[in-house]
């Protein structure tokens, strides 16, 4: 069986950061196919898409953004998860700005119904990797290297145009989001011990 990495988190989450950065790594390869992962014959189509370094090391990955995107919990026994998670103040506006389909109230409900299928999807899940954009920006310590079992660290890399922009939304919107990040960041701290 290949190697299989999944980036679960949810828009502007500052996923590019992360996802550019391991793929400065030889071994890893990780892609945005937007794939339904709902049968592990998924895979194949994964697999399909040339790898920059093929060899029975290399990490294949896909970056997880939507509830719909990922339902089949055998992966959970072979495949590899790093979970990242964006305070919603910073989440909000960028997906106000680059996702017109959203409103205000429609952009908090996929964030906290977001938020919620990422604790499901680590509650099943017996070894993670959790972090938070703060650990990005931060270049935080960070035990991926170990995970995945890298001859390197991976160091976060960070530009100024990821800069949050500033887009005016209703402060209760903002507070039942905070409410939500901090649920479940507490309860994915919690299974990450």
């Amino acid at each position: 069986m290949k190697n299989v990495l999944f980036i679960a988190t949810h828009l502007h989450s500052g996923h590019d950061i992360l996802t550019n950065s391991l793929n400065q790594n030889e071994r890893i390869d990780l892609k945005n196919q937007r794939l339904m992962y709902e049968h592990p014959e998924v895979l194949n189509h994964l697999f399909s898409f040339k790898h920059k370094n093929p060899n029975s090391a290399s990490i294949y990955g896909d970056l997880l953004l939507n509830n719909k995107d990922f339902t089949c919990k055998s992966f959970y026994k072979f495949a590899k998860f790093i979970f990242l998670i964006r305070k919603p103040e910073e989440t909000l506006p960028l997906i106000l700005i680059n996702d017109k389909n959203y409103t205000q109230e429609t952009a908090y409900m996929y964030y906290s119904f977001r938020l919620r299928r990422l604790y499901e999807m680590a509650f099943e899940i017996k070894n993670f990797i959790f972090l938070k954009y703060d650990d990005l920006i931060l270049n935080k310590k960070n035990n991926i290297k170990e995970y995945l079992k890298l001859n390197e660290e991976i160091e976060f890399t960070f530009n100024s145009d990821q800069i949050t922009p500033f887009v005016n939304v209703n402060p209760l919107i903002i507070n039942k989001a905070n409410k939500c990040y901090e649920k479940y960041l507490y309860k994915i701290n919690q299974l990450s011990l």
